[in-house]
């Protein structure tokens, strides 16, 4: 059991000839199935497949880029600016909630915000300053 590293940024070693390992975020680790899904592309990779797990420092995911207006995250954009809440509201987007490296909220529904807190369907209340939000996208696809 190595639950402990769903929702965490993570690069995966594999054995099965590809020269490259998979970076992204951890969505799923299946015991019954005997694999792990990664990354916004979802990639599935079966344990026999994998050499190693190891977690990326918190700086590799884009800290950095606090400051823009809407960065890119491995599955989405962040939200930052109160049309980008509003929309989300409107279209009852996906969104994840991160703290830091860690997920907090997969697929939750935004009903409202203010200046300070989000709320989603559920009834939690989250503090923008705290949480990073990204709305899901399709960017990539055609």
């Amino acid at each position: 059991m190595m639950q402990h590293w769903i929702g965490r940024r993570v690069i995966v070693d594999r054995m099965d000839g590809h020269k490259d390992p998979v970076q992204g975020i951890l969505l799923k680790w299946d015991d019954e199935a005997q694999l792990v899904v990664v990354g916004a592309k979802r990639i599935k990779i079966p344990f026999a497949q994998i050499a190693r797990i190891h977690a990326l420092p918190e700086d590799a995911h884009g800290r950095g880029k606090r400051k823009a207006r809407s960065s890119l995250h491995s599955v989405g954009y962040i939200m930052r600016q109160p049309l980008q809440f509003d929309n989300a509201i409107y279209f009852r987007s996906a969104v994840t909630i991160w703290k830091g490296p860690k997920l907090i909220a997969y697929r939750a529904v935004v009903t409202s915000h203010d200046e300070t807190y989000v709320e989603l369907e559920n009834g939690q209340k989250f503090e923008k300053d705290l949480y990073t939000f990204v709305v899901r996208s399709r960017r990539g696809q055609r």
